[in-house]
């Protein structure tokens, strides 16, 4: 039994991979654009560059012994402060080419500047509940910086600076004690030319403030891993669990994260099969299910309740459901080049203010009339070309929301002339800097994906493995697009940097 459920830990994850590699080849040979374009020829050589790169690393670099414990504690400074000098330069420079986002960003900065939200304010957080607990968090970081004297867009930036360093320093912990400290170090980096200085680091919304917690949960589930003191194990999965059930009060993707434990623990529990193993596992993580519930009913509660919305009509607007998402996910958006299961105008119009029934039916006609039309085959090339260009993005949907890409600069400093030419969309740099980042995420892809065909079996790759094919899996079934994949982004870059680490032990 060992032995086959190890084959199938091993199938599984090289089936994760052969999706990823073959993602990553699609894209740098026959890219579906994106909202912003590239020189796709910049893309692949980026991208096969740093790819050799890696390869000649796995083969050159010596392998070290055990670290001392003083090594290790002087490696754990390095990399905490490196993550820490990262996000300073990070906020710096997304501070010198501030701008007014238009989209749902904008409504949550609007109805956060008053305890009394405008009836249109009131329909949108009917038809969008998810974003009430936004709302609440909204709220909070301008009370913060009134209290100091900051405006909201240097408030939301301090938060994204904090969660990016949150960010960083769990991307370096999880490779670190994954693979090495050289590992831990790499990731950091990669995960700062794609996050860091991404103008995602602009917006206060939820992606990166999600992307924080669940990169930490992940962190701390692989410490609990780790531990060897029964106490501090449960203490540090009972923080994982409460870290994940707070990104899911803001977004749903990291439900993807507690399946893929899941399915490890049953592939775990298969190859150690007795009786007292496998009611210690399943209760274990039941209870871990009742605290991601907990965390999530309690904080999400506490963020509503931030939000002061409570006395308001909001709940007499009827939400979109799950089925529109769904249905908006098999259609192609307008615009060239046509976006794949994006954000659609005219079905939101379609089911606006329409009653629950009325909406579902609109969109099972939506979903049947897809069906009829593309047929098995057909609908199977319309989900691979929605997967080629959802992560075919380095940007992920930077400036590609509402009328953001046509948003002045607020901020003036001195720096704004050296970040404005290859950080904004109008920049004479811009198609260059998109070209070298996508590169850069093709090269991750096609690592991870080709260094998953032959690791061997470990749970936590495996578990690591099914989250990022988990989150790929629910941008196909429902609306989506590149931005959707940036909270999944450290998770992916510890995979690739693991999978390396794997490499390099079997090539000694």
């Amino acid at each position: 039994m060992s032995t086959l459920t190890t084959l199938l830990g091993r199938g599984l994850q090289a089936a994760v991979g052969a999706v990823f590699a073959a993602t990553a080849i699609a894209v740098l040979l026959t890219p579906r654009m994106p909202v912003n374009g590239y020189p796709r020829a910049l893309a692949l050589v980026t991208a096969l560059m740093t790819t050799a790169l890696v390869a000649i690393t796995v083969w050159v670099a010596r392998p070290h012994g055990p670290a001392s414990p003083a090594l290790r504690r002087r490696q754990t400074i390095i990399g905490l402060s490196t993550a820490l000098l990262a996000s300073i330069v990070a906020v710096i420079i997304a501070g010198s080419v501030t701008y007014r986002p238009t989209w749902d960003a904008s409504v949550i900065r609007r109805a956060s500047s008053t305890a009394h939200p405008a009836p249109y304010l009131q329909h949108y957080f009917g038809l969008y509940p998810n974003n009430i607990p936004v709302l609440g968090m909204a709220r909070r970081v301008r009370a913060a910086g009134e209290l100091v004297h900051v405006g909201y867009t240097s408030s939301f930036l301090v938060m994204n600076g904090l969660c990016l360093l949150v960010t960083l320093g769990s991307v370096y912990l999880s490779a670190r004690w994954l693979v090495g400290h050289r590992a831990g170090m790499v990731a950091l980096l990669v995960a700062f030319l794609l996050l860091g200085l991404s103008p995602w680091m602009i917006i206060g919304y939820t992606d990166i403030v999600t992307m924080a917690l669940l990169t930490l949960a992940v962190c701390l589930l692989i410490a609990a891993d780790r531990a060897s003191i029964r106490a501090r194990r449960v203490a540090l999965a009972l923080a994982a669990c409460i870290s994940l059930g707070a990104s899911l009060v803001f977004k749903p993707m990291p439900i993807v994260v507690p399946i893929a434990v899941g399915i490890v623990v049953l592939v775990e529990v298969a190859r150690r099969a007795t009786f007292r193993r496998i009611g210690v596992a399943l209760l274990t993580f039941a209870a871990g299910l009742g605290v991601c519930a907990a965390s999530y009913v309690g904080l999400g509660a506490a963020a509503r309740t931030a939000a002061g919305l409570d006395a308001h009509q909001v709940h007499q607007v009827t939400p979109a459901t799950p089925l529109s998402f769904v249905a908006g996910g098999l259609l192609y958006g307008p615009g060239h080049p046509p976006s794949y299961g994006g954000y659609n105008g005219p079905l939101v119009e379609r089911i606006r203010n329409k009653p629950v029934d009325e909406t579902n039916r609109i969109s099972w006609q939506v979903i049947e009339d897809q069906w009829h039309q593309r047929g098995l085959s057909g609908t199977a090339r319309f989900e691979w070309d929605k997967q080629v260009w959802t992560w075919g993005d380095g940007t992920f949907w930077a400036y590609g929301e509402g009328e953001d890409r046509w948003q002045p600069v607020i901020a003036h400093t001195v720096l704004t002339p050296m970040v404005e030419p290859w950080d904004r969309v109008q920049g004479s740099l811009w198609d260059e800097r998109s070209g070298l980042v996508t590169g850069l995420w093709c090269a991750v892809l096609l690592v991870l994906g080709v260094g998953l065909l032959f690791a061997r079996y470990d749970r936590r790759t495996l578990a690591l493995a099914l989250s990022a094919i988990g989150i790929a899996l629910l941008i196909l079934v429902l609306q989506g697009r590149s931005r959707y994949v940036l909270t999944f982004v450290p998770i992916i870059v510890v995979l690739a940097g693991v999978v390396v680490g794997d490499f390099s032990r079997l090539s000694r």
